[in-house]
């Protein structure tokens, strides 16, 4: 992890506390890609940067899969930093912080200095289509990391899974990785690492570094939304898992060690569809101006913080419609599925409330089934 703030406020060619940029500090203009991070190669062009990390990291990944690198964990924050503290050696002076890491680092330091200002944040990056892409907020990465770790751990490692299921799901879980994106830099190597070992405990070999177009099906699934059709992303990580040979493999894959329903949680697709309304609204939040534009985006605020009442969806969804384009396209369609989803989930709540309130008055109805897709 980074331990000192050359590391967290340094970047090459870069103004990191934000004065002389003219912009606050800790906020990049908008839509503002991160500068090159301090490297080994004491390079300033991202493309010779990326060529290096592809190269380099692709013969540290190796090590790992084949077994002369021993880097096992549970997928959560702690085990990624390993696996980037090892791919990103060569490249980094001192791979192997998050960048919720860093965040908290720096929020230390300005605290114990308060003449130091935060870093710029950036939450966004340009995808292989020059799209941008908005990422997860540095703040929650570490948080993400584990939670989903704990998800991969009530789902057995995906044990138990036929390929088709198997694939669906880790196309699900790399959406969400890729969307955390846990470091400045080498996130595609170290998920590549993360990919291949989640293969082996479910039974399957499974090879990144051999996908075509996964690059870009990544990122065509994230600036489409994190709950959007990820039918080309399936294809790829399809093409690249096979079932892993021996008896061991073998028994991982059995039907007998998956005992949860395929589909993804209630809970998760309800973040899942604040996350996108939150992503598609801060996009149109700079063309609704006046007193509408103080509704939309106090609505906003509520449906991030988690309040989904109707009054709120109303408000994104007329917004939408009344300033849809051609260039807003996918982002009205992120509104349109997210604000659905929340209104669905709400009424089903609901649902569930009533149903556990008559359960409590009456005890002998307590064994009925809950018609409800929510899982708890």
């Amino acid at each position: 992890m980074a331990d000192n703030l050359r590391d967290v406020f340094q970047t090459t060619g870069s103004d990191p506390g934000g004065k002389e940029s003219g912009s606050e500090p800790g906020q990049p203009t908008e839509q503002q890609v991160a500068p090159v991070p301090r490297n080994l190669l004491g390079t300033t062009e991202p493309l010779l940067l990326q060529m290096a990390e592809d190269a380099n990291g692709s013969l540290r990944a190796w090590e790992v899969q084949v077994g002369d690198v021993n880097l096992p964990g549970k997928f959560d924050a702690a085990h990624l930093r390993d696996i980037h503290a090892h791919i990103m050696q060569d490249i980094y002076p001192k791979p192997g912080a998050t960048r919720g890491d860093e965040r908290l680092l720096a929020e230390q330091a300005v605290k114990a200095d308060p003449s130091k200002t935060m870093p710029l944040e950036y939450d966004t990056r340009v995808g292989t289509n020059g799209e941008y892409i908005t990422l997860l907020d540095a703040g929650k990465v570490n948080k993400r990391l584990d939670d989903l770790s704990g998800l991969l751990e009530r789902e057995n490692t995906l044990q138990g899974l036929d390929k088709k299921d198997f694939v669906a799901k880790l196309a699900d879980y790399y959406t969400e990785y890729s969307h955390a994106a846990p470091f400045r830099a080498g996130n595609e190597h170290v998920l590549g690492v993360a990919l291949n070992q989640i293969g082996v405990e479910a039974g399957y070999t499974v090879s990144p570094a051999a996908a075509r177009h996964l690059r870009e099906a990544t990122d065509a699934t994230l600036e489409a939304g994190v709950t959007s059709d990820k039918t080309r992303l399936i294809q790829v990580l399809d093409s690249v898992s096979t079932e892993a040979p021996g008896r061991e493999a073998q028994a991982r894959r059995h039907p007998t060690q998956w005992a949860l329903p395929l589909e993804v949680s209630a809970e998760i697709k309800k973040r899942q569809a604040e996350e996108d309304l939150g992503q598609a609204g801060s996009k149109l939040a700079g063309r609704v101006g006046g007193v509408e534009g103080e509704r939309f985006k106090e609505s906003m605020r509520a449906i991030i913080a988690g309040d989904s009442a109707p009054e709120h969806l109303n408000v994104v969804r007329t917004a939408a419609l009344r300033y849809a384009g051609p260039e807003l396209a996918a982002d009205i369609g992120r509104i349109e599925r997210g604000t659905a989803f929340l209104d669905d989930y709400r009424r089903q709540e609901q649902q569930q409330g009533r149903l556990n309130d008559q359960q409590r008055v009456s005890p002998r109805e307590s064994s009925r089934t809950v018609p409800s897709e929510i899982t708890r």
